[in-house]
């Protein structure tokens, strides 16, 4: 597999990451609507778990990129895994519903995962 279709491939991949993440995010809201805290709690560790796994489950992919990209990635990986990590052995619902979002966020602008493959599109596809 050439690097730009290896780029491409993983690009695909953590996109449909960050579908997830809003996913389980939608989900936990429809929980709380309900008024099933429990529901929330649920998928809101989903989401943080998911993210605790990203580095783990890029692995595969990880192996046909250029050794810049590669280790650029899995920094970043590994930083969104670290803080769901915290997040999970905190036990903090709350923590683990702002993973992702910076305390400027606005409804409507993209998560620190959906930033964070923009960046390496721009640096990496040119």
């Amino acid at each position: 597999m050439t690097t730009a279709a290896s780029l491409n491939e993983f690009f695909a991949w953590l996109e449909d990451r960050a579908r997830d993440v809003r996913r389980i995010e939608q989900q936990a809201l429809n929980e709380l609507e309900r008024k099933n805290t429990q529901g929330y709690r649920d998928e809101m560790r989903r989401k943080a778990e998911l993210l605790a796994g990203l580095p783990k489950a890029s692995i595969p992919l990880a192996d046909g990129l250029p050794e810049d990209a590669g280790r650029a990635i899995q920094e970043g990986l590994w930083r969104f895994a670290r803080n769901a990590g915290n997040a999970l052995s905190l036990g903090s619902v709350f923590y683990m519903s702002a993973l992702l979002y910076p305390e400027d966020y606005r409804e409507g602008e993209a998560n620190d995962l959906e930033v964070f493959l923009e960046e390496l599109r721009a640096l990496f596809q040119g």
